[in-house]
């Protein structure tokens, strides 16, 4: 069964400033997406000169609607996953050291 597990800035970050992006793919197998506005601000931080430059082909990077964007919640995240799978699958949503699983 394939798992969504959705990476904040702060993973991808954290990976990219250790020289070690590419071992997400490694450790998590599945889809590894992230939202536009996390991607943004990965990006922002590599324009700064803050963040290494990353091979991130392998990311997805996930945009949310007019009504997820304006309600912003983890329920709304959650849809975006199954939308994004097409069925509902396990989905794992990681922010930082913590971790929310539906």
């Amino acid at each position: 069964m394939k798992t969504l597990l959705i990476l904040d800035n702060t993973v991808l970050s954290n990976f990219a400033l250790v020289g070690r992006a590419h071992w997400l793919p490694e450790i998590w197998p599945g889809a590894l997406a992230t939202s536009s506005a996390a991607w943004d601000e990965l990006q922002a931080g590599i324009r700064l000169g803050r963040i290494p430059e990353s091979d991130w082909s392998w990311l997805v990077v996930l945009t949310l609607t007019r009504k997820e964007r304006a309600t912003h919640s983890a329920r709304c995240a959650l849809n975006l996953c199954r939308r994004w799978m097409k069925e509902r699958r396990p989905v794992w949503l990681w922010h930082g050291v913590g971790g929310i699983v539906s």
